[in-house]
């Protein structure tokens, strides 16, 4: 049996020195101070505002365009109207193109009636629309087209203190008659009045009439 010798008396065991240990630290990053929120700027939006006045309408484009574009629809219903008589199977292949042609740019002028009514309760807004309107389809000079935007301003006026807009139909059956018919005087004399404005016989030319502000109105009935 091997033996170990034997400490001596008084001596200190030690252990051997420890190994260092390698550990890894992950830097922590504190949350970086709040920084100073600056006060908003005030902004003036007045100049701005002024500079879109009568460049805004709606959601489908300036009131000028919208009038442009009825001018067109207003143009081609003599020669829709025309087409649509012709026989299904009697159309030549350019005359199905074109009713098509057409009939597109009259599905998408529809689609802007319910902005074109809203004009009928601002003066402005109706003035700009059949001014640009008339000035498209008989090709005024600015002098013509004036008078018709100072016309069409009165008329809207009359509209409105007439209680003649779209917005202001009654609702009771009894009442819409009484109020049609004012309404479809009132339309005539805007014809009548706008057409002396024109070059003579330009607005039957060119197919402004009693019946199209009804369809412009939606009233389709009696615009067809």
């Amino acid at each position: 049996m091997q033996r170990f010798p034997q400490a001596e008396v008084g001596a200190v065991r030690t252990s051997p020195p420890a190994r260092p240990v390698h550990t890894e630290t992950h830097a922590t990053s504190d949350p970086l101070p709040a920084r100073p929120v600056a006060p908003a700027a005030k902004v003036n939006v007045e100049p701005a505002l002024a500079a879109l006045k009568g460049n805004v309408v709606v959601n489908l484009g300036k009131v000028e365009d919208i009038g442009r574009k009825a001018a067109e629809l207003m143009l081609t219903q003599g020669e829709l109207a025309g087409l649509r008589s012709i026989d299904q199977g009697l159309r030549t292949p350019e005359q199905k193109g074109r009713l098509l042609e057409l009939e597109r740019q009259r599905a998408a002028t529809l689609g802007t009636l319910e902005e074109i009514e809203g004009f009928q309760d601002n003066p402005d807004e109706y003035s700009r629309f059949f001014s640009s309107l008339l000035s498209k389809a008989a090709n005024l000079d600015e002098a013509r087209t004036n008078s018709v935007a100072e016309y069409m301003r009165g008329r809207s006026e009359v509209m409105v203190a007439g209680r003649l807009s779209a917005a202001n139909k009654p609702a009771d059956p009894q009442q819409q008659e009484d109020w049609e018919e004012r309404r479809d005087a009132f339309n005539e004399e805007t014809v009548e009045g706008a057409a002396k404005l024109l070059p003579p016989g330009e607005a039957e030319r060119v197919g402004f009439t009693s019946k199209f502000l009804e369809l412009l109105e939606r009233d389709f009935d009696k615009a067809e």
